[in-house]
């Protein structure tokens, strides 16, 4: 009965900490076919423990590398099975010996209470069993092993944890063989309780190894990242320097041409007529030399730029497309971050909500300036007056009057004939309300380079206030 009562115990915890070392779920079937087959096994390793005791604990590991290779062997090498149901029950029986130790006062006890020494007996192997498996659940819980064991790629660790587990195995089997020496006894509990701890030193050296391994491999990947954003980098700056070094290709020839034509027109400066004519091809020619320089010096421009990383990904793409959309537009575009993007998306306004007002003022900016002679837009994310706050400077003519009696009432754009509908607005008043936020249009401001300013203020006072050339107001926005 002590055989079939620690077999029992012993084999579920092994089989447990198997699926633990590969992360196997538990679900309802698996959990049926392994208490099945603890069932069956340990009415098998009874009958031998009977017959030959010192065989007991090597038909109980091959009965378990069959059971594992029948059902994992798909998934996992035979070898890599062979080796973890090893080190499996090593740690099992492991666990049992310290239950064993850790228990004795109570084994004791129960001994000199009951008169019955094969029933005290009994009790003992069943409250060592369980103790056991609480044990093996507690270690698994913990967070640096609750993964198992990573099965690191170097056969180094591999093999010594293999081996202790063999040694434990040889040691722990002569407690099958009936032995009367108690010194022999205690030594060999000893070394038991030795190679028990060295497995534990090699499990959470073999985890620190798996870390470390995972660090090296993430540096890699991020440097290997890294250079090919550098290399990227090089090749557009190639492409780059070979455009420029066509242009100064060109104008070695051009320079000099018009240098000639110039002269031609001086030394025939006494035909009047035919000087009007060359003067006229000559001042052509510049212009359409000057249109061809400005596009590629913008165009080089534009491409080699940087802007500024906010850190939230969502919104560094929003506003690298305002960019190059202004860029297409031949707009004078920058943006200038004051202050942690991450905590306002996380702790003020969401993400979503943040991209639709940034986008909807970023265009409605962009398409007011796309009509006027040097266009420029500026947006900047700051903190003013200890509250975040987004503003959008552009150069574009002051707002109608009627855009501003009207915000929030109902839809209303200045530029239909590019697709506007309103709308924009619309959502804009409905976000300011859900957050509380000011709204403020300053055409007063003396910025050089801008005109005017419009800024979402995240004051929680929910104001629309606007300063204009006909006077200043303030009023509420929940009112709208």
């Amino acid at each position: 009965m002590q055989t079939v009562i620690k077999f029992l115990f012993t084999i579920s915890s092994c089989m447990y900490i198997f699926y633990k070392f590969l992360n196997i779920k538990l679900h309802a079937l698996i959990f049926f076919v392994s208490l099945l087959f603890t069932i069956i096994s340990t009415s098998i390793i009874y009958y031998i423990h009977k017959e030959t005791p010192y065989l007991t604990l090597y038909i109980a590991i091959i009965l378990l590398i069959v059971f594992f290779v029948l059902l994992y062997k798909n998934n996992n090498s035979i070898k890599t099975i062979v080796s973890l149901t090893i080190i499996s029950f090593s740690v099992s029986y492991m666990f049992f010996t310290f239950s064993l130790i850790l228990l004795s006062p109570i084994n004791y006890m129960l001994y000199l209470k009951f008169n019955n020494s094969l029933l005290a007996t009994n009790i003992n192997y069943i409250l060592i069993g369980f103790f056991q498996l609480i044990l093996v659940l507690i270690i698994f819980h913990k967070d640096r092993f609750k993964n198992g064991i990573p099965y690191s790629n170097n056969s180094i660790y591999k093999n010594i944890g293999l081996l202790i587990c063999i040694y434990l195995l040889l040691i722990s089997n002569l407690f099958y063989i009936n032995l009367d020496i108690l010194l022999l006894l205690a030594i060999l509990i000893i070394l038991t309780l030795f190679c028990g701890l060295i497995i534990i030193f090699w499990w959470r050296s073999i985890i620190s190894n798996s870390y470390l391994e995972k660090l090296h491999e993430r540096d890699i990947e991020r440097y290997e990242s890294e250079l090919s954003d550098k290399q990227s980098e090089i090749d557009e700056l190639k492409a780059q320097n070979a455009e420029l070094s066509k242009i100064i290709h060109k104008d070695n020839k051009l320079i000099p041409a018009m240098n000639l034509a110039v002269r031609e027109i001086i030394d025939s400066s006494a035909d009047k007529s035919n000087l009007s004519e060359h003067a006229k091809s000559i001042i052509s020619q510049l212009d359409e030399l000057a249109k061809e320089r400005k596009g590629i010096i913008h165009d080089y421009e534009s491409n080699s730029r940087k802007l500024q990383r906010s850190g939230v990904a969502s919104v560094d793409a929003l506003l690298k497309y305002l960019f190059n959309r202004a860029c297409k537009l031949n707009i004078n575009f920058d943006i200038m971050l004051m202050c942690d993007i991450k905590y306002l998306t996380k702790n003020i306004i969401s993400e979503n909500d943040f991209n639709t007002i940034v986008a909807d003022l970023g265009e409605n900016a962009i398409i007011a300036v796309s009509k006027i002679h040097n266009p420029n837009v500026l947006i900047s994310f700051c903190i003013e007056d200890e509250h975040y706050q987004i503003n959008f400077y552009d150069n574009a003519p002051p707002f109608a009057p009627e855009v501003l009696s009207l915000f929030g009432k109902e839809r209303i754009t200045t530029h239909k004939e590019s697709g506007g509908s309103g709308i924009g607005l619309m959502t804009l008043c409905e976000l300011l309300k859900k957050y509380n936020a000011s709204f403020e249009i300053d055409e007063t401001i003396k910025f050089e380079g801008y005109t005017k300013r419009v800024s979402v203020c995240f004051d929680g006072k929910a104001d629309f206030r606007t300063s204009t050339a006909a006077g200043s107001s303030v009023s509420s926005i929940n009112q709208l």
